[in-house]
């Protein structure tokens, strides 16, 4: 998708009017967003709109950079945006992939301009927090394969005594 959320956002305004109340749980930024994303997490590329749960639950809007450590992008900035699964969100917190911190020593990137993301620079900022959250995810994986392997354990005890 291009660079250009005006003309986005004013899409959806448009149809959102002329399907009456068909879309009454949206406002035209998040549908925007959703739209840009292809209905899917921006990090994971998992579909958010697999059933009601996972559309109306399981899914976020993540700010790419976060706006606590860029404060010359506005809050509201739609290029600063990306649908991001609760999962991956809550993964990456305020974590900045322009942060020059990351694993893969991947240096800051100067922005265009300073208030918005361009096209290319959103998707860079994407791809380096999908393969940050990526290797996190795998660490945490290991651990929970062996958190399973004890509460399985501990759940044989457990009706084994007839509980």
């Amino acid at each position: 998708m291009t660079n250009n959320y005006r003309e986005w956002l004013q899409a959806a305004k448009q149809a959102m009017e002329s399907n009456g109340n068909d879309l009454g749980r949206w406002e035209a930024e998040t549908l925007v967003v959703w739209l840009s994303d292809n209905c899917s997490c921006a990090y994971c590329k998992k579909s958010l709109l697999a059933d009601r749960d996972t559309t109306y639950f399981g899914q976020q809007i993540d700010h790419v950079l976060p706006t606590s450590k860029h404060p010359e992008i506005n809050r509201d900035e739609l290029s600063n945006w990306a649908l991001a699964c609760a999962a991956r969100n809550r993964l990456k917190r305020a974590w900045d992939p322009n942060g020059g911190t990351d694993e893969f020593n991947s240096p800051p990137i100067k922005l265009l301009n300073p208030s918005q993301l361009s096209s290319t620079e959103r998707l860079d900022f994407i791809l380096r927090a999908h393969n940050y959250l990526d290797k996190k995810r795998a660490a945490l994986e290991v651990e929970f394969e062996k958190e399973v392997q004890v509460i399985s354990a501990l759940l044989s005890t457990v009706k084994a005594c007839g509980a």
